[in-house]
């Protein structure tokens, strides 16, 4: 986030500016910022439940699956352009949710790159949601190597193997003016249902794993005060957004064309900030997140924060190495992450960032699976923990080549870490590196 040091220059009524929708073009502008949402598709052998008019299909394996987009039901059908086709190569959607896909035009995608593989064209459409109208643009897409063979063979195919998934193909933009400056912002529908209001959500991470970060869901706002958007500007759509120190709450009304902020009426207390922050989340007890906002290179020693209790929901840190390269650091909340106390018109003393720990563990159901004699190896996971109990997510040198820190093959990423696994005797039993991912 760059240069996002405004906030003392708002009216103290708000400020507001159109929100206009944005279908992502066919092939994006270099430089420009198209981020995708996904949503995860149950593929079925036959339709749902309902009154479905369906076109001649071609294949005689057709998958079905059911899309949610605002307050209606959208029948899909992944079909082939020919019967002889190796691989799902046209998409039949009802578009306007009447449940007749025979009316309309199916969408027939290119050779796939990769076999097993298919990306349909946009499917632009109308969705209804909370009664509004909204223009809306998507793309399906499925991958099934393993289904290759039995298409060709003709025998028996498991099309619930697919891997069926929606992505976003639309946004919405606005530009606020603050006192002859432009703050840029992006709304992204992050799951994919139509809606551009899913506020963040935090939920438990795989098998409860303490040492992993919670999962974060809700729709993503991207905001800079830079020339351009790009992918380092993400952050989860909340209540409240911070600039330059302050907190604003934050409206975003997609169907009415609107977004805005207005000063934070609530008491706030302050919260320091660690040096080089450029993004830093908190979340309340009641789910309410608060995203702020800052050029790192000249963030404020403090920010506001309402009163309450509250814990660091993730972070993004730059830092120039010893050799003056430059490095970001992204981290998140893991059920260890540290609570603590908001009071009005104080300073709250909130643990995040260095120091950083190096741990090696072996994840709860692997050590299960071991324990209960199901399997014969485990899995060891390398994290790396921030001082309030957050893990870190992503570390990567964003500019500079001079760097002595050893790195990996993409000059990107440090190299990977070593380990060695030793009996009581000291005797080597294993020893390798992790791999990222």
């Amino acid at each position: 986030m760059r240069a996002l040091l405004l906030a003392p220059l708002l009216a103290a009524a708000g400020v507001e500016a159109p929100l206009a929708y944005l279908r992502y073009p066919e092939v994006a502008a270099a430089g420009s910022l198209v981020w995708r949402g996904t949503a995860v598709l149950e593929p079925r052998a036959a339709p749902p439940a309902g009154d479905w008019t369906l076109p001649a299909l071609q294949s005689p394996h057709p998958v079905f699956a059911e899309a949610r987009l605002g307050d209606r039901r959208h029948l899909l059908v992944v079909d082939v352009q020919r019967p002889e086709s190796p691989f799902y190569d046209r998409l039949w959607f009802d578009a306007d949710a009447d449940g007749d896909l025979a009316e309309e035009t199916p969408r027939d995608a290119e050779a796939a790159r990769l076999p097993g593989t298919f990306r349909s064209p946009p499917v632009d459409l109308t969705v209804v949601a909370g009664g509004a109208e909204m223009p809306y643009s998507l793309r399906a897409s499925a991958v099934g190597p393993d289904l290759v063979d039995a298409l060709a063979l003709g025998g028996e195919v498991d099309v619930e193997s697919l891997a069926l998934t929606l992505e976003g193909n639309c946004a919405y933009t606005a530009t606020l003016a603050l006192d002859g400056t432009a703050i840029r912002f992006l709304l992204a529908d992050g799951d994919v249902d139509g809606r551009f209001d899913t506020r963040f959500a935090l939920g438990e991470p795989a098998a409860g794993d303490p040492w992993r970060a919670l999962v974060a869901t809700g729709d993503r706002l991207f905001a800079t005060a830079g020339e351009r958007l790009d992918a380092r500007d993400e952050a989860f759509l909340g209540r409240w957004i911070g600039l330059g120190g302050r907190v604003f709450t934050l409206a975003a009304d997609a169907a009415g064309g609107r977004l805005s902020l207005a000063p934070l009426a609530a008491a706030a207390g302050r919260v320091p900030l660690v040096a080089g922050t450029a993004k830093i989340s908190f979340v309340n007890e009641e789910g309410d997140l608060l995203v702020h906002l800052a050029d790192p290179a000249a963030a404020p020693p403090a920010v506001d924060v309402p009163a309450g209790r509250w814990r660091v929901a993730g972070y993004q840190l730059y830092r120039a190495d010893a050799d003056g390269d430059r490095w970001s650091l992204s981290a998140a909340a893991t059920p260890r992450s540290a609570v603590f106390t908001v009071s009005a018109g104080e300073t709250a003393a909130v643990p995040y960032g260095e120091p950083f720990h190096p741990a090696a563990a072996v994840p709860r159901r692997a050590y299960e699976l071991f324990a209960g004699g199901k399997t014969d190896r485990v899995d060891v996971e390398f994290t790396i923990g921030g001082a309030g109990g957050e893990v870190v997510n992503d570390l990567r040198r964003v500019a500079g080549r001079a760097t002595k820190i050893p790195l990996d093959p993409s000059s990107t990423f440090p190299a990977e870490p070593r380990y060695r696994i030793l009996e009581p005797t000291g005797k080597i039993v294993a020893q390798g590196a992790f791999e990222y991912g």
